[in-house]
């Protein structure tokens, strides 16, 4: 389950623009923009941009997010808009070139994708692309550009009030298989978006996922213009693990009463900045993995589950 919010300084009763996870049923149509098939979610404060999964044309053809993921450009008010493209020019082949809310089943380590093995030739499943062929002889890597041999069948469903979109897959390889699907649904200022995930195969198995948030305010480097903040209290030590510019603390926010922390100097072009906070958000159920981001406007995208 994964929720999120974006926000824009506005009057007060017009300010909020959120998403979290729940269910519906839908039906419809489809339509395409540069070449690429999408959807457009609209209601009266929100429009967002889907783009469906097409292994011929469409936006992301790679093998390491899911294909029903790639959200992105989200519209609010017909004015600030989020998760644009972060990468130009756009690439449908390359692995990390996914947009907004792009997600991921199997990662290096334990949570490998089902039936990897790191021999040359041998095929392996990625919940949500299809199935693809290891061309690597060494450990999985989500960097590398895996040859997707065959991607998965999709069944799309788009309501005629342009509110709901589902999109539904199955796949079988050897002793896996599963069902897979995901809707989402806008109301308001609310975008609603729920996983089902079933397994139809022989063998067990046990995932997670998780959602990039490939955040962006077009023309609006990320810097010493962004920052962050946290339902926990953040220490000096809870950055010993930071990769990049190290962060700042600046005042609480009126959501959080803990700090909240901002880039120390703008980032080039070659900069990262990585920080793992070892669970301690996570480790709070209430919180449910909480965690907002700012540009220098107010604009804001909050990460919810």
């Amino acid at each position: 389950r994964s929720g999120l919010f974006w926000q824009r300084k506005m009057p007060p009763s017009h300010h909020v623009l959120h998403a979290c996870a729940v269910f519906a049923a839908v039906t419809g149509a489809s339509g395409s923009a540069g070449g690429f098939p999408k959807v457009e979610l609209t209601s009266d404060r929100l429009k967002v941009n889907v783009y469906l999964p097409d292994p011929h044309k469409g936006y992301y053809r790679a093998c390491r997010f899911d294909w029903s993921s790639m959200v992105g450009p989200v519209t609010l008010d017909d004015s600030t808009q989020f998760f644009t493209d972060w990468r130009v020019p756009h690439n449908p082949s390359t692995p990390e070139q996914g947009i907004g809310l792009s997600e991921e089943f199997g990662m290096p380590g334990a949570d490998i994708p089902l039936g990897f093995v790191p021999a040359m030739g041998s095929s392996f499943l990625k919940i949500g692309v299809g199935q693809c062929i290891n061309d690597d002889p060494g450990a999985y890597d989500f960097f590398h550009a895996y040859p997707v041999a065959k991607p998965n069948k999709w069944k799309v469903h788009f309501s005629k009030d342009k509110t709901t979109l589902s999109m539904k897959t199955k796949m079988k390889f050897e002793d896996y298989g599963y069902e897979y699907e995901k809707t989402m649904v806008v109301n308001g200022t609310t975008l609603r978006i729920h996983h089902d995930l079933k397994n139809t195969g022989v063998a067990a198995f046990s995932t997670w996922t998780y959602s990039h948030n490939l955040f962006n305010v077009p023309d609006t480097p990320v810097g010493s213009g962004f920052g962050f903040e946290v339902p926990v209290s953040l220490s000096k030590s809870d950055f010993s693990t930071c990769v990049g510019k190290v962060t700042s603390a600046i005042s609480p926010s009126s959501k959080f009463p803990s700090p909240r922390f901002k880039f120390s100097a703008d980032l080039n072009d070659t900069d990262v900045l990585y920080c793992d906070f070892d669970g301690k958000i996570a480790k709070e159920e209430t919180l449910k993995n909480r965690f907002i981001v700012r540009d220098a406007y107010g604009n804001g995208f909050e990460k919810v589950g």
